[in-house]
């Protein structure tokens, strides 16, 4: 197999482990196999496992040892080679999804060079030509064009996944629209597109002027190609729009429409009624009321449009218009723009004419005129006030990318991960980009000529912003390079189709996953961790192409790190004796010094040791097999800017690799024996503790340094257990468990080197599935986000430890109060502390240092006087203070809870948790635990064999709000506390949505942690301020509001319980809805009279044990007396019963208020 000649090698360090990925580009140059040295090849050997795991829905075709030196492997969704001649800390392999291999050619009948739409390539070499025939007609059987979308792997690999949550809701668009309010005159939202009749490929809702009608749009359609009329993207703030369109149907004639130029008027009318003008010069405002229409092409092309029917305004026609052509190249430019960058790719390693093939490709200029025309539109806007109407000549390849860049710009929005989703939908996916035709996997897209890196190339651009302006996006570069190579895999289906009409007809969104269940938001993978959300300015970037970078993680992937030779090397395939070209194999046994005037070939080598062949990229060039020193360290990066910054990814022996590992490893040199039994060659083996094969055997040969006359001793001495031991743990390992030793003759060789390989087989697994992300792509190295994770882990267990202390601590003072006030627990402080000195490494408490205490006249007070009693001993409630009270003692910390009075005594403090609003208790009986605050306020208690028993009496006056609202659609609990509220409602109705609001993220983690509490499809939790969060909600949301938040000291938040934030419960709250509060002792006078002045329709009122619940009825909401609330009750009894409550007994604790109470 040859991968890529003259085969640079990417190496990424991974732990202790050097992975090398062989998947680059070549030239045509055929191999010539005069000159190579093939490699012997054990055709016996057989791979008992894959070397990757199988996505959901993936099935193996075929696959065989064709290669002339490798594997070679063809799945329902990739094609995978990897080379036999790896070893145990090296391996060579390409994984590529089939869909985005382009296009497959036979050369000099020996091997295949393969072209992908990623700009890359690779060859694969045979055996035989029959065998290179063989899957040449086997791979283009399964990257030809599809006839049916059903033959797509993305149908198969979402039959077995559950539907994840694609962080795009399914009114994305018309929510978008408010967002830019742009569903308010002087404009409106229309579903004329609605079933998709007027324009297929057009969304169904669409932004037009407020005075233009449905009928209008219709006949604006008929002049506009394929029925692409005007319509609004975006709105300034200055009033200035966005729109787009197609071009108009001109022709020769010079036809008009007067409703399309009704349009145009009407959308500058719109824009000068919120247009704010803020400069003085009368011509500027002239100018900032006239419409810009800026055509992509260039006039030459949209002239010679107008022989095909199309063309572009008309200038006499449009008056208060002016036309910019921007001198766009078109689909067919940027194809073969494409394919001379993979041509320069190609030759990249070699170094030589890259800038010049570079140039000549017209990539990076093609670049700078989009990023300029998108600058134009920017400044076009926000500068001048103008709006701008951008077409090309059918508005879904130029158009597209022009109006997202500008937006982009424009919009600090749209750099968040959340924001950008939702422009690549609505203004790619939405407005009909034709992905199915321009990527290749279409049905029946046979055109090669529709085919195009169109989004590909957008990408770039956005690659380009985020190099220029690295805190500005929330998202790195990983997310970009997953969306690139995605959108060619067909591994999901947000880019399968031409039009959201097609996509709709078949059903795609319920029938495939989206890209965006990989891209979301909370993985930090794909956070840019240098964003400033801050930062909201405009981006002005420079679109000069000597301030463009080649996009090196895309295109330059395999051959960035790969140390390029002198360019005498590079021009000669067979080095001289002048340059000293000695015996390679010789060179890895024997360490040559040379002097610096005598340079050495093997000096310059640029890969790590591989037992696979390099074949020159050179045109007549001859192969030549490269043996270089297993441990040499990469000398030499390319410097070349246009390569983006450089990144050390280090090697097997580099002195950085051995700091940051925490194995040890060791230089170990193996006695060479000739004896005909035990021929091995001596090389230098890096050992890991960890490893129990060939690290094993390394040690062996230390562990006997006299000269051995075959491996039996070897073998015996790796069968016992040798233990490793390090700072934090300690191992066995034992060669036995890998290979039964008793099978193995140790006087056979050929028995023996069946043994090394199976040793290693597993581990070049292990290496080969590390390197595979769970998509299936090829995972790429990025050191700055794993930088930055690396140094959050630390930080957060930082953090973590302090904690762990203070908790510690306050556990050890809690014991000692207990102690004094004679309670007993199940918690030493003694042990407490000694285990807390001994994970901080302080010096243990110990028992000899103590001093006997004679306590014989000392007494300790275990009491206190009644009188001087202020609060009850156990649960801390405060006396009343006239005298006649009696002053009630909790008895043994006997705390009665529920209907049937389950007791919570002689308890156990779980954890003590620290937060920034109050100390959270866990404590635990027999049957019950209990969540505290302070060691005082109970904010949750649930029965452990029983979680639906409600043992608080309040919180059974909350659930009939279901007596108004037995199947309620939404609720909003503001406290999540224990998270039992949440958990019962969600048992009693399953559809009901509910959101929990909690200001305290430690309560939400302790929730999960002893009460079981989870989020799911119906349960959310939003850790926030609860009066932020209500904000933030539209009108008319929610059918049920519960209050039941509250402080150390027993009180509802202040901000909480003011009128205006009651007034912002209504205002989200439907009609028919109800607020339920939970207030304590005194504050329930004074909150009824808030109440009262909201406006609330009717109030009940409810009063148990301490706490008193108002419920607050909306404008039409019912309104039941005690009869009708009796009624209701026997029906919810028989429709949701719930252990330990009788629904018809609670309706007796409340009732309604009236204004003279």
């Amino acid at each position: 197999m040859v991968v890529g000649g003259p085969s640079p090698v990417t190496i990424v360090e991974e732990e202790d482990i050097n992975v090398c990925e062989l998947s680059n580009s070549v030239s045509d140059a055929a191999p010539s196999s005069s000159n190579t040295t093939e490699l012997p090849i054990d055709q016996t050997n057989n791979i008992n496992e894959f070397p990757f795991e199988f996505l959901s829905g993936e099935e193996l075709i075929d696959h065989n040892m064709d290669l002339t030196d490798g594997y070679i492997y063809l799945t329902t969704y990739r094609l995978f080679a990897f080379s036999n001649q790896s070893s145990s800390s090296h391996c060579s392999f390409i994984n590529y999804p089939i869909r985005l291999i382009e296009t497959i050619e036979v050369k000099d009948n020996i091997y295949l060079s393969i072209q992908c739409k990623d700009i890359r390539s690779f060859r694969l070499m045979f055996t035989t030509t029959e065998k290179c025939c063989y899957w040449f007609k086997k791979l283009n059987e399964y990257i030809t064009t599809l006839i049916c979308l059903d033959d797509l792997f993305a149908i198969k690999y979402a039959l077995n996944k559950s539907q994840q949550d694609n962080n795009i809701k399914h009114d994305y668009i018309r929510q978008e629209f408010i967002r830019l309010q742009l569903d308010s005159y002087p404009w409106r939202l229309t579903d004329i597109n609605h079933d998709y009749k007027l324009s297929p490929s057009y969304p169904n809702i669409c932004v037009v002027p407020a005075n233009i009608t449905d009928d209008e749009v219709h006949e604006v359609a008929k002049f506009r190609s394929y029925k692409r009329f005007p319509t609004i993207v975006w709105r300034h703030n200055n009033g200035a729009v966005i729109a787009r369109t197609s071009q108009p149907e001109v022709g020769w004639l010079f036809w008009r429409s007067k409703e399309d130029e009704k349009m145009i008027q009407a959308i500058m009318n719109a824009c000068k009624t919120t247009t704010t003008t803020t400069t003085e010069d009368s011509t500027n405002e002239i100018n900032s009321n006239r419409l810009l229409i800026l055509d992509a092409r260039s006039y030459t092309a949209a002239l010679a449009n107008r022989a095909k029917g199309g063309g572009f305004e008309h200038p006499p026609y449009y008056s208060d218009c002016d036309v910019q052509f921007m001198n766009l190249p078109n689909i067919h430019v940027i194809r073969k723009s494409a394919y001379m960058l993979r041509v320069a790719v190609a030759n990249a390693v070699q170094g030589e004419h890259w800038l010049a093939q570079l140039e000549s490709s017209r990539w990076l200029h093609n670049l700078s005129a989009l990023i300029n025309a998108a600058s134009f539109v920017v400044a076009t806007v926000n500068n001048h006030a103008r709006p701008v109407l951008i077409h090309c000549s059918d508005g879904w390849d130029r158009t597209p990318q022009i109006t997202t860049l500008a937006e982009i710009m424009l919009d600090s929005y749209y750099r968040t991960i959340e924001g950008f989703q939702i422009l690549v939908q609505r203004e790619w996916i939405a407005f009909g980009h034709k992905f199915a035709d321009r990527c290749g996997h279409g049905n029946g897209a046979n055109d090669l000529h529709e085919r195009s890196p169109v989004f590909l190339q957008w990408l770039d651009c956005i690659y380009q912003l985020y190099i220029q302006n690295p805190t500005a996006f929330e998202f790195n570069e990983m997310f970009l390079l997953k969306l690139a190579h995605h959108t060619y895999t067909c591994l999901y289906g947000t880019f399968l189709c031409n039009t959201d009409f097609e996509r709709t007809t078949t059903n795609l969104e319920n029938r495939t996953l989206s890209i965006w269940s990989l891209l979301n938001v909370n993985s930090k993978q794909f956070i840019n961790h240098s964003y400033n959300k801050t930062k909201k300015e405009l981006l002005y970037p420079s679109s000069s192409v000597r301030d463009l970078t080649i996009w090196s993680n895309l295109y330059l992937r395999d051959i960035r790190y790969t140390p390029v030779g002198s360019s005498e090397h590079a021009s000669k395939t067979i080095p001289t004796r002048i340059r000293s070209y000695e015996d390679l194999s010789t060179a890895i046994t024997n360490n040559v010094h040379r002097s610096t005037s005598d340079p050495s070939f093997t000096d310059s080598l640029p890969i790590e040791s591989l037992s696979i062949q390099i074949r020159s990229n050179h045109n007549n060039s001859l192969p030549y097999q490269i043996h270089s020193q297993y441990n040499r360290s990469l000398n030499s990066t390319s410097t070349n800017s246009l390569f983006g910054p450089p990144h050390h990814l280090g090697t097997l022996n580099d002195s950085h690799h051995n700091v940051t590992n925490n194995s040890n490893t060791n230089q170990i040199s193996l006695p060479l024996n000739n004896s005909p039994d035990n021929r091995i060659r001596q090389q230098s083996f890096t050992t890991d503790d960890s490893s129990p094969d060939i690290t094993q055997l390394a040690l062996s040969f230390q562990r006997f340094s006299l000269n051995l006359s075959s491996v039996d001793n070897i073998l015996r001495t790796m069968s016992r257990p040798r233990k490793h031991t390090n700072s934090t743990s300690s191992t066995t390992s034992s060669l036995s468990d890998a290979w039964s030793l008793t099978k193995i003759n140790s006087y056979d060789p050929n028995q023996t080197q069946r043994m090394m390989q199976h040793l290693t087989s597993n581990k070049i697994m292990k290496l080969i599935r590390k390197r595979i992300d769970t998509d299936g792509l090829t995972k790429i190295p990025d050191q700055i986000t794993s930088r930055m994770l690396e140094k959050e882990r630390t930080y957060q267990q930082r953090i973590e430890n302090l904690r762990e202390h203070g908790r510690q601590m306050q556990r050890f003072v809690y014991t000692l109060i207990n102690i004094s006030h004679n309670q007993v627990y199940n918690i030493s402080p003694c042990m407490d502390a000694r285990s807390q000195s001994n994970i901080n490494s302080i010096e243990t408490l110990s028992c000899s240092s103590w001093q006997k205490i004679d306590n014989t006249d000392a007494g300790i007070t275990r009491w206190l006087p009644d009188f001087t009693a202020q609060t009850c001993h156990s649960c801390h409630v405060k006396f009343q203070q006239w005298p006649i009270s009696r002053k009630h003692h909790c008895r043994n910390n006997r705390i009665k809870f529920g209907k049937y009075n389950y007791v919570f005594d002689r308890e156990t403090i779980l954890e003590i948790r620290s937060s920034h609003f109050y100390n959270i208790t866990i404590a635990q009986s027999d049957s019950l635990r209990m969540l505290r605050f302070d060691m005082s306020s109970i904010q949750g208690v649930i029965h452990l064999k029983n979680p639906f028993i409600i043992l608080l009496n309040y919180m059974r006056l909350q659930f009939l709000c279901l007596l108004w609202k037995s199947e309620p659609e939404r609720i909003l609990i503001i406290g999540l506390g224990a998270g039992i509220l949440p958990k019962i409602f969600h048992y009693l109705s399953s559809n009901t949505l509910i959101d929990v609001v909690e200001i305290d993220s430690e309560i939400m983690n302790l929730a999960q942690k002893y009460f079981d509490f989870n989020e799911n499809d119906h349960i959310r939790v939003y850790i926030e301020d609860g009066q932020h969060f209500i904000k933030r909600q539209p009108s008319n949301q929610y059918d049920v509001i519960i209050i039941d938040a509250f402080t150390v000291k027993n009180h509802v938040p202040h901000k909480l319980r003011t009128s205006r934030c009651i007034a912002e419960y209504l205002r989200t709250l439907k009609s028919t809805g109800l607020v339920i509060g939970n207030f304590f002792y005194e504050q329930e006078i004074r909150y009824r009279q808030i109440y009262k002045r909201a406006l609330f329709k009717q109030i009940y009122r409810g009063i148990i044990q301490n706490n008193h619940i108002l419920i607050g009825l909306n404008q039409q909401a019912k309104i039941f007396n005690q009869t009708e609330l009796q009624l209701r009750a026997r029906n919810l009894q028989q429709s949701k019963p719930l252990f330990d409550i009788n629904w018809v007994d609670e309706t007796k604790y409340i009732h309604i208020e009236y204004d003279d109470e």
